[in-house]
């Protein structure tokens, strides 16, 4: 997905709004302080250093949006800004220059607008930033816009209709997230982000989780659950108690694929097979699962530890050329939006 220009823009202006308040991390807060001067641009004041006119069309285009967006509200936004740095008052670390990272809140933010944005096939811009953080604004910019709750509200999706899963193989992961409210810790967020934007892209391609000793794929798994929970199911299969049950090998093979065949007319199902908890099962595992990730119906996410990678995937051109592949434990922080 693309950044737009607008967006760039309001980084930049979100940053100097941490530097002013003497924040470390770009808060919330300051894009939203950033958005509502974005809005004031005028177009014979746009910054000096961008010159070409089809950037400058393209910034004033997005302006016109973000005012749309205000008019409800009907607030003056120099006004608004001033008094949300009041609300938020300042912090005592200086800049020293360099890089001015956003907060895990921010990161957060940005990754419910890319959703929101894949979701209505709109662009992530300035204005699709305004609109997610509209929706569920933070405690300060409640105050002083005076709002008791979100007025923002155009991405209606509700919650999945629960489907009865049709194996006692299946384990819905979604169920169990969303009954604890798991949030991803900063050190996840990097791989939460793009599993999470690989899952919702257009294309159905299987996702392959390359696994290390250090960053394992359940969690992260997990976690993109409750980012999905009101989109799809993730669903793992169970196939230790599977191989437990079947008295050889091609009753496991017939059980998976009973397993398969069942899954495969759920809409909104994802299947998620972990090889790693059986690294001398997961040949099996793949081979069963071949016929199924060719044909793109349903969608998958499978983890694979790095030898299993270099012996099984590489080597096989099939599986080399279907899999969209993610190396969990290279993802930094702030990878998703250098990325896109």
């Amino acid at each position: 997905m693309k950044i737009f220009s607008g967006l760039g823009l309001v980084v930049i202006m979100a940053a100097n709004e941490a530097v002013v308040t003497r924040m470390k991390e770009i808060e919330p807060e300051h894009f939203f302080c950033a958005l509502l001067k974005f809005s004031e641009i005028d177009e014979n004041k746009v910054p000096p250093t961008i010159t070409d006119k089809r950037l400058i069309d393209s910034i004033i285009s997005e302006r016109d949006k973000i005012r749309e967006i205000l008019k409800g509200y009907a607030i003056n936004t120099t006004q608004v800004r001033r008094q949300l740095r009041t609300v938020l008052g300042h912090g005592n670390y200086q800049h020293k220059g360099g890089v001015i990272h956003r907060s895990t809140a921010s990161r957060e933010l940005f990754m419910k607008a890319i959703l929101d944005a894949q979701q209505n096939r709109e662009k992530l811009d300035s204005a699709q930033l305004l609109k997610t953080l509209l929706k569920e604004p933070t405690p300060a910019i409640k105050q002083v816009l005076k709002i008791e709750k979100p007025i923002i509200d155009e991405f209606p999706t509700g919650p999945i209709k629960e489907e009865q899963l049709p194996s006692q193989y299946l384990q819905d992961i979604s169920q169990s997230v969303k009954a604890t409210g798991l949030k991803a810790p900063k050190t996840l967020l990097p791989q939460v982000q793009v599993l999470t934007l690989a899952v919702q892209s257009k294309e159905n391609d299987p996702i392959l989780l390359i696994c290390m000793p250090e960053v394992q794929a359940v969690p992260i798994v997990k976690y993109v659950a409750q980012e999905l929970k009101d989109i799809k199911v993730i669903a793992e299969i169970d196939y230790n108690t599977m191989l437990k049950n079947a008295e050889n090998k091609e009753k496991f093979k017939t059980l998976m694929i009973d397993v398969l065949t069942k899954s495969s007319n759920i809409e909104n199902l994802i299947l998620f097979v972990d090889t790693t908890k059986k690294e001398k099962e997961t040949s099996l595992l793949l081979n069963i699962l071949k016929p199924d990730l060719i044909n793109n119906k349903q969608q998958f996410i499978v983890a694979v530890s790095e030898a299993s990678y270099i012996n099984l995937i590489e080597t096989d051109s099939t599986f080399y050329e279907i899999f969209k592949t993610i190396w969990l434990h290279k993802l930094k922080d702030d990878y998703v939006l250098k990325e896109l």
